[in-house]
């Protein structure tokens, strides 16, 4: 009916910390809503190591959500490297994760599901 509100509802995964590639690859994602919003640190998934990884992942999320949306915490931009559990690790810090962010949004395996938010 014409002005009734409508619902959306969003599924909420913060601050994901996935490490490592195996990390990446065993990660549950049911689907509970339409949409799915990751807000906060998704950790150093980013680096051109991981890059293959996170597309595949990102892009089976775009096929189970009608879109999901990233926003990108402070570990996604601004380090040069990060300390985690068996020490330092390179990160692509600020300009490499928004190039990176960019390209994974064009991607035409995401079928333009994927957003990155506050990154314009």
């Amino acid at each position: 009916m014409a002005g009734e509100p409508t619902t959306l509802r969003f599924q909420v995964w913060s601050d994901l910390y996935l490490n490592t590639p195996a990390e990446v690859n065993n990660w549950n994602h049911n689907r509970l809503a339409e949409y799915l919003l990751i807000p906060g640190d998704t950790s150093l998934m980013l680096t051109p190591a991981h890059y293959g990884r996170v597309r595949s992942f990102l892009a089976s999320l775009c096929g189970k959500f009608r879109r999901v949306f990233i926003i990108a915490g402070d570990r996604n931009w601004g380090a040069e490297s990060a300390q985690v559990e068996g020490g330092p690790v390179p990160v692509i810090g600020a300009t490499g994760a928004l190039a990176a962010f960019r390209r994974l949004e064009a991607e035409a395996i995401m079928n333009g599901r994927f957003d990155v938010l506050g990154a314009r």
